[in-house]
């Protein structure tokens, strides 16, 4: 038995058809049929993202050998995560990855992440200072102020031009 046939047989095991497993690991109906083929590859991420999701020996996985079912201590941390703050399996999988990241890519995510939530706080207190309504008003107030400005100018200049 190759890895796709193992990866088909572990689906049906737990009921799942091509659709749900591949949302439980992020991958569409699509791509799960194409990795049950024979003979097609399986890359590295989505043997780990397997492996730990459904907590599969990656031994196992790859080539058949030893037990079926992981002991992993860690993969017990990471449910027991999911299930307290009720993470979906989108938000699951992401947290599986970055932990699965070096700790140079981890620190470039966060510090992405980190810009991203400073630019949307500042985005939002740009917004919460002024409404539309408050900034149409003001901009009305600016506009009677330049008007003034150049009625008053323009007195000026004829009375200049006058005399």
């Amino acid at each position: 038995m190759n890895i796709n046939q193992r990866l088909k047989m572990l689906r049906k095991e737990m009921g799942l058809n091509q659709k749900d497993f591949g949302a439980k690991i992020g991958l569409g109906q699509g791509a799960v049929s194409w990795i049950e083929k024979d003979g097609n590859t399986v890359i590295d991420q989505n043997i780990r993202l397997i492996c730990d999701t459904f907590n599969i020996n990656e031994s196992w996985l790859r080539d058949g050998e030893g037990p079926k079912e992981a002991i992993d201590i860690k993969k017990d941390l990471l449910d027991e995560v999911r299930d307290t703050y009720k993470l979906n399996s989108t938000e699951e999988q992401i947290m599986r990855i970055y932990l699965q990241l070096d700790e140079h890519s981890r620190d470039i995510i966060s510090g992405y992440v980190k810009k991203l939530a400073t630019a949307i706080t500042n985005a939002q207190e740009i917004s919460n200072k002024k409404t539309p309504a408050e900034l149409d008003a003001e901009t009305a107030a600016f506009r009677q102020e330049l008007e003034k400005m150049e009625q008053y100018k323009t007195k000026t200049d004829d009375t200049h031009s006058a005399v």
